[in-house]
């Protein structure tokens, strides 16, 4: 399920923020659940998961981890000097660590059964945060005065993905603020 996009922001680039960072996890929610799909298929039609668990274990550590650790870095430190968002984001940040462990888990499930299990487990995890990040923490973040979402999210593709819409370096040419190369 592909979870709503919401426009909260101040302004015009606030809002963008919002959007780009709801339609980065639509995305990444969309390829999570087209490999969990793989996953399944392929148990349920008795071939060889190994490919389809390989890519979806690829894909969590290659994007999803990478995107977990710029979050921390970035949108939970923010959230986190709210004192009402403060057991939240403590909450989020050991659920990173339990994506992990699923990961593993997944990635060390040799039969059908533990195979599905595990992905499918994965995937419910992964919804499931991504929904509280889009509904709790982002709207958070977009109503705090002091506070700039897109100040925070611009140059990390981790956040936004490719997201042409997304707040930028401003022109400066100083390309992503991860330290990626891209511009």
């Amino acid at each position: 399920m592909t979870p709503e996009p919401i426009t909260l922001g101040s302004d015009s680039e606030e809002s963008a923020a919002v959007a780009a960072v709801v339609r980065h996890h639509a995305a990444m929610t969309a390829r999570v659940a087209e490999l969990t799909g793989g996953v399944v298929d392929a148990v349920t039609d008795r071939d060889d998961s190994s490919g389809a668990k390989t890519g979806l274990v690829s894909y969590m550590r290659d994007e999803v981890l990478p995107h977990a650790l710029a979050e921390e870095s970035t949108l939970y430190r923010a959230a986190a000097d709210e004192d009402r968002a403060r057991m939240l984001i403590d909450a989020m940040i050991a659920e990173h660590a339990l994506i992990t462990v699923l990961i593993d888990c997944l990635d060390g499930a040799q039969e059908p059964g533990p195979v599905a299990a595990a992905a499918g487990a994965l995937e419910a995890m992964f919804v499931a945060h991504v929904r509280k990040e889009n509904d709790l923490i982002v709207p958070l973040l977009a109503s705090l005065p002091a506070v700039s979402l897109a100040g925070l999210v611009r140059g990390l593709h981790e956040l936004v993905g490719d997201d042409e819409s997304a707040p930028t370096d401003g022109g400066t040419g100083d390309g992503c603020a991860c330290g990626c190369g891209k511009d």
